[in-house]
């Protein structure tokens, strides 16, 4: 992201306790998978807070590499062209 420009840090969970790697992925990373989540006391919740610009983004999760899951705890899903269903996340700007 360019300096000066506002983000908003955004905290994702997934319970997911059989999972070797839980990352976060969507349109504001050309849905690369580049951001890991954690599973710092092995209780099988991964979190993590992510920087995202505001606006409206689609997202979902990619386990262990190679599987996406949508997040069960979205308020809004939208198709994502695939057969799945993308997590919608709306991001307010910090300023407004």
């Amino acid at each position: 992201m360019a300096s000066g420009e506002s983000v908003v840090y955004v905290q994702f969970a997934l319970e997911a306790p059989q999972a070797q790697s839980v990352a976060v992925s969507g349109d504001f990373d050309g849905w690369a998978g580049s951001f890991a989540l954690q599973d710092a006391d092995g209780d099988g919740t991964w979190t993590g807070r992510i920087p995202l610009k505001p606006g409206v983004h689609a997202y979902m999760f990619l386990v262990d590499g190679s599987t996406w899951l949508t997040d069960p705890q979205a308020q809004r899903y939208s198709d994502d062209g695939f057969g799945n269903r993308n997590a919608i996340l709306a991001v307010a700007n910090p300023s407004a």
